[in-house]
Order: C-alpha cells, then structure tokens, then sequence
C-alpha cells in the first residue's frame, strides 16, 4: 500500500483537504467539533505526513489537533507552494485543488528529508497537549451554556451571558500559549526549501528560483513526480 500524504488549504471558515496520493479531496468547516472529526478520519488513513498552509494564525485549531494527536504536521509557505505547482503545471485555483497540490508538496519534500514537521522539546509537548485538552472542555462548556442560553427564562439570562462571556476570556487566555508554542515549532520558511525538496537539486544552488524552473522541473519529470494526471478533487 503506497504511503499517503495529506494537504490542507486554510481559510477562515474553511479546511479543504486534498490527499496524494489518489486525488481524493473533501472540505470541512474550520470549527472545533469539524476540526475533531477530521483528526480522527486522518488518523484512521495514518498519512505520512500532512501540510498545513500558513495562514496567518487560522491553521491554529487544525495545527494543534493534528499535532496533538500525534500526525506528523508541517506548516508550509504558500508562495513555496505556488512555485511547486506552477512547475506542475497546475495553475487552475480552487481551494481543493490546492489542497491536493498541498498534499504533493509535502510528498515531495518528505520523501528528501525537506520537510519540517513541528517538533517540541518533552516539556513543551506536555504543555501543548494539556492546553489542546483544556481548548476543548472550554468550548464544550461554550456550546453548552450557549445552548442553555436560547432556552432560559429571562431571570437567569444574565447570568447566562456572563458566564458566555467568562468562557469566551478563558478560551482566549488558552488560545495564546497555544499559538506561541506552534510559533516556536520549525517550519519551511526560506525559499530556498522548494528547490531542496526535489531531488538532484541542492542547497547549493543560490540563483534565483525563476531562473531555475525549467531545471526544476526536468527533475521534477525524471523522477516520477509528474507521471499522474493533474488530480481533480472529489466532493
């Protein structure tokens, strides 16, 4: 059975997940109970590794369960990842399709060794996995008191809507360490990293990454990356 890889396209509302191989692609929501069911569908197809897209801070619910659970997550550069698919000749954009592009990438660059999965010293990792768990009870308590909320009488919705708000502060004061142990996590930020994750091309080579696509792309042809059809994502 040949090793999966799995991408993830990031949006504020969005996760589209595309996986290579096989081209398969679904999308959920990038709400904490979507978040959870998706973690445990991954973990039943046990990828190889999986690319997160940096986005700016809205992978962080995705990074941390992922993570948490014990997937192999690497956080990779979008524009790293516009310059892999350009030499794939892939320049249709959709969100699924980018996902599966995702999934590619980090084929590419693990089997070389080129991908950075997060990685946190003992004690770190502790705290994460603490703070993750302590993520969920908040927002399960959110769901709950929010719920109770619709259906209280109005002499005990004041009191309801505190305690909202008292959640909402305690998620928030989580969410910080949260991000700043993701943060210290290694990640694919220099450049240089896409022309490595293919082989025959090292980092050696400090020319431009225009002036060697069409090099890149040779290797990129020699070596099996481009023996499949462009993938098209499935609903």
């Amino acid at each position: 059975m040949e090793a999966l890889y799995v991408g993830i396209d990031v949006s504020k509302e969005w996760l589209d997940v595309g996986v290579w191989l096989g081209a398969e692609g679904w999308r959920v929501r990038n709400h904490a109970t979507a978040v959870a069911e998706l973690v445990e569908r991954l973990r039943a197809a046990s990828p190889r590794a999986v690319g997160l897209e940096a986005s700016g801070g809205l992978e962080t619910l995705a990074a941390s369960e992922l993570h948490a659970a014990g997937l192999a997550v690497a956080g990779v550069n979008p524009r790293q990842v516009r310059e892999f698919a350009r030499c794939l000749g892939r320049m249709g954009k959709t969100d699924r399709l980018d996902a599966v592009v995702l999934a590619q990438f980090a084929q590419a660059s693990h089997s070389n060794g080129r991908l950075a999965p997060m990685r946190l010293a003992a004690e770190a990792e502790a705290e994460l996995k603490a703070l993750v768990v302590r993520r969920r009870q908040l927002i399960g308590m959110l769901v709950a008191e929010s719920n109770r909320r619709e259906r209280a009488p109005k002499v005990v919705r004041k009191s309801s809507v505190q305690s909202i708000k008292g959640l909402k502060r305690a998620l928030a004061e989580v969410e910080e360490p949260i991000k700043a142990a993701l943060s210290s996590a290694p990640a694919q930020n220099a450049k240089a990293r896409l022309l490595e994750a293919v082989p025959g091309v090292g980092p050696q080579l400090t020319v431009t990454l225009g002036s060697v696509r069409n090099f890149v792309c040779e290797q990129l042809v020699v070596n099996g990356c481009l023996t499949q059809q462009s993938p098209t994502a499935t609903a």
